[in-house]
């Protein structure tokens, strides 16, 4: 029983005696009499409302005694007072830890901002110096210096490709970093999903040759158009395709499935291999949010989904 229905009950009693007293003070005029029958049940129903009355008064005591602890006693205050202390103490922490916690929020996001800024500072550098050392494996490689044999014009050649790599993964995380800054603006028009997938398939196509990974696409006709950055969202989607054939197993498929919903088009990539997001798959994520959509991991796919224009 809540304690609003207690109260209520305890108004039962009043209720009863002004009944009791209309009662009364109808019979008692000259000529009318009381029938036994109201007289017994006025008397049993008073005793019974007292009963009611006084056993859920005495039981929200008890649960306001209980409540308000020792406080009320040792202070010479009542229960609600101590309530009301306990209360506003309870206050006085609730808001001291909220403004804590906005606080630590500042501070983690001022740190996060500052490492994102370090991190694009020293991504711009390396990527400077790796540039200026491609151009010196580029002028070896021209033999302005004699003649190289094989070995040495392996070794520039390896050099060369670890630097461009190199240079590439560093781009990419310098990307992230500007994209948590909001430093990437995003152009949203009007954009044709099968047209992006379809210019990124021969390639794809024929990475999977070289690692036998069967490659297939099933576009479903007439996808609406998205609004995004093109130029952008066809560097994720290369991005999520490229990670998706890199971890996939030899002699099997990747299936990508594109369909249209009713808030836009999902991108469906199949490859069969679960693992741990990798800094490409980061940055896909990244570009894709900052275009309002949204790339998540299911085991063995990834699934990319875009807003309808």
């Amino acid at each position: 029983m809540k304690v609003s229905q207690r109260l209520f009950l305890g108004v039962v009693p009043s209720v009863v005696g002004l009944l009791t007293v209309a009662g009364l003070a109808y019979w008692g005029q000259y000529a009318h009499t009381a029938p036994v029958l109201v007289v017994v049940a006025a008397a049993v129903a008073s005793i019974v409302s007292i009963l009611l009355a006084w056993r859920n008064t005495r039981y929200v005591a008890l649960r306001v005694e209980r409540l308000a602890g020792m406080q009320a006693s040792s202070g010479g205050a009542d229960e609600l007072d101590a309530i009301e202390h306990t209360v506003d103490a309870l206050g006085e922490v609730a808001a001291g830890a909220k403004a804590e916690a906005t606080r630590a929020s500042e501070e983690a996001k001022r740190r996060a901002d500052e490492y994102a800024r370090l991190i694009g500072e020293a991504s711009t550098a390396v990527s400077t110096q790796l540039a200026e050392a491609r151009l010196s494996l580029h002028v070896l490689s021209e033999s302005h210096f004699g003649e190289l044999n094989d070995n040495q014009e392996e070794m520039i050649n390896a050099a060369r490709d670890g630097v461009e790599a190199a240079e590439t993964e560093l781009k990419n995380l310098r990307t992230i970093a500007d994209t948590d800054r909001g430093e990437i603006q995003m152009e949203r028009n009007l954009v044709k999903t099968a047209d992006v997938i379809r210019s990124l398939l021969p390639l794809l196509k024929s990475r999977g040759t070289s690692k036998n990974v069967r490659v297939m696409a099933e576009i479903e006709p007439g996808l609406p158009r998205v609004r995004a950055d093109r130029p952008r969202l066809q560097d994720a989607l290369a991005l999520i395709f490229n990670d998706a054939l890199t971890y996939a197993i030899p002699g099997t498929s990747l299936s990508i499935h594109a369909a249209s919903e009713k808030t836009g088009v999902t991108i469906v990539v199949n490859h069969g291999a679960p693992h741990s997001p990798t800094p490409d798959l980061m940055l896909a994520q990244r570009l894709i949010s900052a275009q309002q959509g949204s790339v998540t991991s299911d085991g063995g796919a990834t699934v990319v989904k875009l807003d309808r224009a």
